[in-house]
């Protein structure tokens, strides 16, 4: 006998797609792995976090990490690390860093909980506002996360189609289907990237406006455009909307992945059942102290943000020069630290680039592009780039 978790896709392609769950397996497994966990585990899909087991042999391009440009300041503060960060567990409350962080954003503390990195908080959303059979709503191609922490809780999937045709940019038929799905009444939670990623489009404002008055829960990713400017427009919506949540974190704008400091910026209701909820000491010492240095370094302006003129001209020397390649072509039109490559069918571009100890990140699993060839790349250094556009025109300039 069969069972399907369903994941409807909306628009190019409206009918329901199942993922076929083998119940006999279940029952002859020796694991008491329950069956709504099983369900999760054969139906996932798009997850390319762990490409390769050796990453570090490889000039990286794959996981979009940020270039964090005050690393003599976080060598010192390692330096200054006190045993105390090791040997006792950490203070589970987090307050200093939290009224740091609200005082850096310019908003009150109440409305700010921090996270092990947004991925935890996607997964703690997920299970605050859902029930097993409710409805959520995404976009696809969009973060598979979304999709993961929403069946991890036993929600139906609904994935509103961007389409390759139009570069993946809001075209009036992805806006109405988007609005459509939005109100369906079983629809809880809708799930929204901008920049989104893997694409780097925007979502524009008028739609995001429309979304919002929907009332629904409207989760708002803002990792792929963190800095102060961007995080205090998007705290806008919070105060003027209960339904609004946004995340972000320092993994992307700041470069700093390893350290997995992320945070929500909601209603103070909602950002008190989140400090509650989440694990006491889920976020460790060495990551808070290190957090709270950054904090009172932002706040005083001992680190200065670049104004991203130099990421941006980075990011438009990259699509300059690969627009220069016969065999591959940018596939979206990407607002952000992050390129969505397409090549011609023969060459596959993320074995191609393997072969050259070159990683990229592998979408062929990726709900709304799956199988279609497409990599994405993160803008990196002007000499990373230059080595990559040496590759990508040995593996593409000839063809």
């Amino acid at each position: 006998m069969q069972q399907s978790v369903k994941l409807f896709q909306v628009g190019s392609t409206p009918a329901p797609r199942t993922v076929e769950v083998d119940e006999e397996s279940m029952k002859n497994s020796k694991l008491p792995i329950s069956t709504n966990v099983r369900r999760w585990l054969d139906s996932r899909g798009g997850d390319y976090t762990h490409q390769v087991h050796n990453p570090e042999d490889f000039l990286r391009f794959d996981l979009t990490e940020g270039i964090c440009w005050f690393q003599d300041k976080v060598q010192d503060w390692m330096k200054e690390m006190p045993i105390s960060s090791v040997i006792h567990y950490p203070n589970s409350s987090r307050f200093d860093q939290q009224e740091l962080l609200a005082e850096w954003l310019q908003i009150r503390p109440e409305h700010v909980a921090i996270g092990n990195g947004s991925d935890e908080l996607i997964d703690i959303l997920a299970q605050l506002f859902l029930e097993p059979g409710d409805e959520v709503v995404t976009i696809a191609p969009s973060f598979f996360r979304f999709t993961e922490a929403s069946m991890k809780a036993g929600a139906v999937v609904r994935q509103v189609m961007l389409s390759s045709d139009s570069k993946f940019e809001w075209t009036p038929e992805a806006i109405t289907n988007l609005l459509k799905n939005v109100r369906r009444k079983s629809v809880k939670v809708v799930w929204l990237a901008s920049p989104n990623n893997p694409t780097g489009v925007n979502i524009p404002n008028k739609v995001l406006k429309k979304v919002i008055s929907s009332g629904k829960i409207i989760i708002l990713d803002k990792v792929l455009n963190g800095f102060t400017k961007e995080l205090r427009e998007s705290a806008k919506l919070v105060f003027n909307h209960e339904n609004v949540i946004v995340l972000s974190g320092f993994s992307k704008t700041y470069g700093l992945p390893g350290l997995r400091l992320g945070f929500a910026i909601s209603s103070p209701e909602i950002s008190e059942v989140i400090r509650t909820w989440r694990l006491p000491f889920s976020s460790p010492a060495i990551t808070l102290f290190l957090m709270e240095r950054l904090m009172r370094s932002l706040v005083d302006q001992s680190i200065q943000i670049p104004d991203g003129d130099g990421f941006l001209q980075q990011r438009l020397w990259l699509e300059k020069e690969i627009r220069k390649i016969p065999a591959i072509s940018l596939a979206s039109n990407s607002k952000t630290n992050l390129l969505l490559l397409n090549s011609k069918p023969k060459i596959k571009l993320f074995e191609e680039l393997m072969k050259r100890k070159v990683l990229a990140t592998n979408m062929d699993d990726v709900a709304g592009i799956s199988g279609m060839g497409l990599v994405r790349i993160a803008v990196r250094t002007q000499g990373e780039n230059k080595k990559l556009i040496k590759v990508l025109k040995e593996i593409g300039g000839s063809v």
